[in-house]
């Protein structure tokens, strides 16, 4: 009998545990669910006491998350589960025929057929979880659009909120990694979900505001956004040798710009509180990079707050990509709203 940890339980464990995790724990030899625990009495055999707190959200995430249900476009008026502050419930990977009625205390994702091959790591005496990539599978039908790009791109991030606050980390997927997944699991439920939203995933992201961004930018106008896709997060510039003269210090190789359009030359650089400290160095930097033909724009918190002032930013930002903006329609406007506040609203995650 066998523990499968699934859903968002699997996301928070290989969100704490991080990338080294996977060469750490083998994977499970299971080719179907036949013998997983799915009933009360099976599941509550299990002593998952060793996994406490690595199931649920760090602490300084946890007061943030919203504990309101909210209904995913396009399904009706369905709710979602709740993303929860404290959970109450754990999430467990059960065979496909197992009935669908609530489980006190549990909350369970079916899966039909067999099992992709090394999705499942064993992590303690007959419990396994999920992969990154196969719980984001099951998430894609469990969290809004919006959510679900932002969940994703934190795993695929160089950083994670712990207990210090913003520490740096291996990812702990890529988004290469979530492509190939689906590439290899064609026609199994939240593909088509995954899939969607796949080409607005990032990898590289350094800090929550970068991915907000990201996400501001990149997003459809269907959802909120403003459609400026393309961008690629912390690229680097290659030097070279032949740029000696506009370096902006002689041991310089790379240049990193926070989001970038390579083919255009164009880059938008998020001018935190972390830069306070370093104007005249990231001056000097921003003007080595104009010099070498990119054309970078800044913006700030300020900026990132006002819907006004933001939309002043993309459309500059579009003028240089020479691509077009949304309509400021009624339709575009409240689904930038929607967007805004869950990715900045009071009571959202915000990792």
């Amino acid at each position: 009998m066998r523990y499968i940890i699934s859903c968002q339980d699997a996301y928070w464990f290989w969100y704490h545990a991080g990338a080294s995790a996977r060469a750490r724990f083998r994977a499970a030899d299971i080719s179907n669910l036949e013998d997983v625990a799915h009933t009360a009495h099976q599941l509550e055999g299990f002593d998952l006491s060793k996994l406490e707190g690595l199931l649920d959200p760090p602490p300084r995430l946890a007061s943030a998350l919203s504990s309101r249900a909210s209904a995913r476009p396009g399904t009706k008026g369905r709710t979602q589960p709740a993303i929860r502050a404290q959970p109450t419930r754990r999430h467990v990977l059960v065979p496909g025929t197992t009935d669908g009625r609530p489980l006190q205390g549990y909350d369970r994702y079916r899966w039909h057929g067999p099992v992709p091959s090394g999705t499942l790591a064993v992590i303690l005496p007959g419990v396994a979880v999920c992969s990154p990539e196969f719980c984001l599978l099951q998430l894609a039908l469990r969290l809004q659009p919006i959510e679900f790009a932002r969940w994703a791109t934190a795993l695929c991030a160089s950083y994670r909120i712990g207990e210090r606050g913003i520490e740096e980390c291996e990812p702990v997927t890529s988004v290469r990694r979530i492509e190939d997944f689906l590439t290899w699991n064609p026609g199994h439920r939240g593909v088509a979900a995954c899939r969607k939203l796949l080409p607005y995933l990032r990898d590289g992201a350094r800090s929550p505001k970068e991915v907000e961004l990201h996400l501001l930018l990149a997003l459809p106008s269907s959802l909120g956004g403003y459609g400026l896709g393309g961008d690629v997060l912390n690229w680097r510039l290659d030097l070279g040798s032949g740029a000696g003269d506009l370096l902006d210090r002689p041991d310089r190789r790379l240049a990193e710009v926070d989001l970038a359009w390579p083919a255009k030359k164009v880059g938008l650089e998020y001018m935190g509180r972390d830069h306070d400290g370093k104007v005249p160095a990231d001056r000097r930097r921003l003007n080595m990079l104009t010099a070498l033909g990119m054309r970078i724009l800044q913006v700030d918190a300020a900026q990132v707050s006002d819907p006004a002032l933001l939309d002043r930013t993309a459309w500059q930002l579009a003028r240089l990509l020479k691509r077009k903006v949304p309509e400021p329609t009624d339709a575009w406007l409240s689904a930038r709203g929607d967007l805004r506040q869950v990715l900045l609203g009071a009571g959202h995650l915000r990792m």
